[in-house]
């Protein structure tokens, strides 16, 4: 049974999650490519970019994430905000960059990514932004001109009308005057339900998730101290109210899933964005940058599960599943959350440790 989890083997995986959660771990491994840049926007879009290309063949996929440095000549956020991998990616472009990605599914990908940095300002910008607006963060004043459109924005960033694709929709502006309180920003009806397990998404709740399986997931907060505004001019999120890394996956998918790079939803395990946010959201790590922590719960964030991690996993007898997508995937970090219930995701270093060792 899921969730039961004998003491021979969480003693094992604890070991192996210190044995293995060191400085050394990111040498050969795509998380080494973010601790090659120095400044916090150069380590997300470094990350990201190296993510999106960190499947099959390490001996394969690293190099490919190099030249992409090298192209960046170690400044990747101005790279591409600036638009100079358009000296390297065309349009349409039908040669293989690597896999099953040409060189125009990169200028796509690139492109959305540039997109968002202008509207936006960064990743962390983007996620703040629409998950506020989703509800999986509180509703807070923007510190932006509210009545500017999209496309005028976008206009005087120097962007095209088809580098737009894929932005969530712009939230309708407060009433002239009104100042928005955290304490009046009411959460939308789900996450309100009664059920704890309403804050999942309907489709996981089908997939028989029970609510302890759900560590971590946005919880409706008391409200701040009397006479406190707690505006979004300051960019901080009030203490304790943070988003799921689901919540945060599909909002990835929702800008990026009309490229090739980024799964259209979070229908599959959807491995790749997963690692991201570990290495985003996971703080006090030699390994992760944390830069997140203060927006996301890393005890929401999902084991990155392929068929090599569920075979471990199944081995362990952690989970009986033969199909990586995200149900499964959230079931094994319910499982991993019984072992580490504060940081679920060092069983990602455990089972790493497990695959090395057996």
């Amino acid at each position: 049974m899921e969730n039961s989890v004998s003491c021979d083997v969480a003693a094992l995986l604890r070991e192996y999650a210190e044995r293995y959660e060191t400085a050394d771990f990111i040498v050969g491994d795509p998380s080494w490519f973010m601790h090659q840049v120095s400044s916090d926007a150069d380590r997300e879009v470094m990350a990201f970019l190296a993510a999106g290309l960190s499947y099959g063949s390490r001996a394969q996929f690293l190099p490919k994430i190099q030249s992409l440095l090298d192209s960046a000549e170690g400044q990747p956020d101005a790279w591409v905000r600036d638009g100079a991998y358009r000296d390297c990616f065309f349009e349409g472009d039908p040669a293989c960059f690597y896999r099953l990605y040409t060189r125009g599914d990169m200028f796509r990908f690139l492109e959305l990514l540039r997109a968002l940095l202008g509207r936006y300002g960064s990743l962390g910008g983007y996620l703040r932004e629409v998950l506020a607006a989703d509800g999986a963060l509180p509703s807070r004043l923007r510190a932006a001109e509210p009545s500017a459109c999209l496309p005028s924005r976008l206009r005087a960033a120097g962007l095209a009308d088809r580098e737009m694709v894929g932005f969530a929709q712009e939230p309708s502006a407060p009433p002239s005057g009104r100042t928005v309180l955290v304490a009046d920003g009411a959460l939308p009806p789900r996450l309100r339900a009664a059920e704890p397990s309403a804050c999942l998404p309907s489709r996981h709740r089908a997939a028989g998730l029970a609510d302890r399986e759900m560590v971590g997931f946005a919880q409706e907060p008391s409200a701040p101290p009397s006479g406190r505004t707690d505006s979004a001019a300051d960019g901080a999120l009030p203490q304790g109210r943070k988003a799921s890394a689901l919540a945060a996956v599909e909002a990835l998918c929702r800008h990026f899933g009309t490229s090739a790079v980024v799964p259209k939803d979070a229908s599959s395990a959807c491995k790749r964005l997963c690692m991201f946010l570990r290495w985003m959201v996971r703080d006090s790590s030699p390994v992760d940058l944390g830069l997140w922590a203060d927006f996301i719960d890393k005890r929401s964030l999902i084991v990155p599960l392929d068929t090599h991690v569920l075979t471990e996993a199944s081995a362990l007898g952690l989970i009986h599943s033969r199909n990586a997508s995200m149900s499964s995937a959230l079931r094994l970090t319910s499982t991993l959350a019984t072992i580490f219930p504060d940081d679920p995701l060092k069983g990602d270093f455990a089972l790493f440790g497990y695959g090395v060792n057996h």
